[in-house]
């Protein structure tokens, strides 16, 4: 019974995900910009961000630690 409950937990996630990617492709389409290059973009500032934060020495936080940047 409890592994039922698991499976519909699950597949009501994959649902919810489903839909709001559904939901951002179409808003990303009404601002003129494909859902892919939107992700590309993401993808080219963060490869950005690293290579500043390597060029300046700042340390990246371990994790997904709260403290991250404050300790």
């Amino acid at each position: 019974m409890n592994w039922m409950l698991v499976l519909v937990c699950l597949l009501l996630m994959i649902l919810w995900l489903n839909f709001r990617v559904n939901e951002l492709e179409k808003s990303s389409k009404a601002m003129g910009y494909s859902f892919q290059s939107l992700l590309d973009k993401i993808v080219k500032l963060r490869k950005r961000v690293e290579r500043i934060e390597d060029e300046v020495n700042i340390p990246r936080p371990e994790g997904n630690n709260e403290a991250g940047w404050n300790s």
